[in-house]
């Protein structure tokens, strides 16, 4: 009987092997449109790989790279230029930048409406010390770094920048995920913080609370985005979200529009506080439910729905006192498009 094994060990072995080239086959579709997401075990065969070439030091991914102590940094949409100081803007974009900024918040201002203007830094910003050394500066200067000191030389308009707040305060809570690219719920308490107190001059109701007054409660063991990019779920951290220690009585309704995009608009019963339309994208998701507290009514409107970006209208149409307009640095170019005089009421002058 091993004579036998020993001399079929060949055969059984090719028939094994080609056994597991065909098996994957058995659904495949040929169609070019389906034929990658009808590989029998794609994602298990990605998520292995991906786990076997981080257990053996590989750091480059398409859309991630792993820096220092395991952090994970997106390197899709800029991140990665922006990091490097590799695309900056021309003076005369920095003018035109300016000049809008100053033209809408001009027009705003005669209305009674505030305007502040928040950019989300990329975790690159806050967390540069975990990035690869063999990423070099091109310049000195980030994008970021650009506009700020060209509106705080020639504008009236200025722009909230929470970095040195942040990394100010990484010192006592991790302010932005390892494995995600976004801030944690640290970081945008710091936000939140930092939004209201540069409000309050014009609108002295616009307290914070206090962070005492948030209650942290554990996730668990979560995959997050930049973990997900790569194709894992092995890498996980744990998520602290802040909840409230009293709730706020609002009322909320998600509205569709015609052109399948979707606003939310909440009502706080304390009529007598100001009203805020407030633009985002996925960087305020965390705090969008604290604002409830400080408004009688408020107006989301997300950035990017139906992959355009909104224009200015909403200000006037729902007559609003306060207007944030939340935009990650990354995005950071985007400013010139929604702050254009000539689309301010949605259409063109």
């Amino acid at each position: 009987m091993f004579t036998f094994l020993k001399k079929a060990y060949p055969l059984i072995f090719i028939g094994l092997f080609l056994a597991v080239l065909i098996v994957p086959l058995g659904n495949l579709d040929l169609n070019p449109q389906v034929l990658e997401s009808s590989f029998f075990g794609r994602l298990r065969l990605i998520r292995a790989v991906t786990d076997l070439r981080v257990a053996i030091g590989d750091s480059i991914f398409a859309n991630v790279i792993i820096g220092k102590g395991g952090w994970l940094f997106q390197t899709s949409e800029r991140v990665i230029q922006d990091y490097q100081n590799d695309i900056p803007f021309t003076e005369k974009q920095l003018a035109e930048l300016q000049q809008n900024l100053d033209e809408i918040a001009a027009i705003f201002q005669k209305q009674g409406t505030a305007l502040l203007i928040v950019v989300a830094p990329n975790k690159s910003s806050i967390y540069s010390d975990y990035m690869p050394s063999e990423l070099q500066l091109m310049r000195p200067q980030s994008r970021f770094d650009q506009v700020v000191q060209y509106l705080n030389q020639h504008g009236q308009t200025q722009i909230l920048d929470l970095r040195q707040e942040l990394i100010a305060n990484r010192k006592e809570q991790q302010v932005y995920y390892k494995t995600d690219s976004h801030w944690t719920e640290y970081g945008a308490y710091i936000a939140y913080r930092g939004i209201l107190n540069t409000l309050q001059p014009v609108h002295p109701d616009l307290v914070p609370r206090a962070l005492s007054d948030f209650k942290p409660v554990s996730m668990g063991l979560v995959s997050m985005d930049l973990a997900g990019l790569i194709g894992s779920v092995r890498i996980k951290e744990e998520k602290i979200v802040l909840k409230p220690v009293v709730e706020t009585k609002t009322t909320r309704h998600d509205i569709r529009l015609d052109d399948g995009r979707w606003i939310t608009m909440t009502w706080n019963q304390n009529e007598n506080l100001p009203k805020a339309v407030i633009y985002y994208d996925s960087f305020l998701y965390p705090i969008l439910p604290w604002f409830n507290d400080h408004f009688s009514q408020i107006t989301f409107i997300p950035h990017y729905a139906n992959t355009s970006i909104w224009n200015l209208s909403w200000v006037n149409q729902e007559k609003a006192d306060v207007v944030i307009v939340e935009i990650a640095e990354k995005y950071i170019h985007d400013i010139a498009t929604l702050f254009n005089p000539e689309n301010i009421y949605g259409k063109t002058k």
